[in-house]
């Protein structure tokens, strides 16, 4: 149960973090930007599972 609730709740957190830092750094948020992240919250699922 706990492997589930921390990346359950880690990667949201970050999620907003990033937006957040995006937004105070006036960065654009477009298609590049999207992907990594998508990627990057890929990589935390997929270590989180094996």
């Amino acid at each position: 149960m706990p492997a589930t609730i921390i990346p359950g709740v880690a990667v949201p957190l970050s999620l907003v973090g990033t937006f957040a830092v995006m937004v105070f750094l006036d960065f654009s948020i477009n298609n590049l930007t999207l992907m990594a992240l998508t990627i990057a919250t890929g990589f935390v699922v997929d270590d989180a599972i094996v």
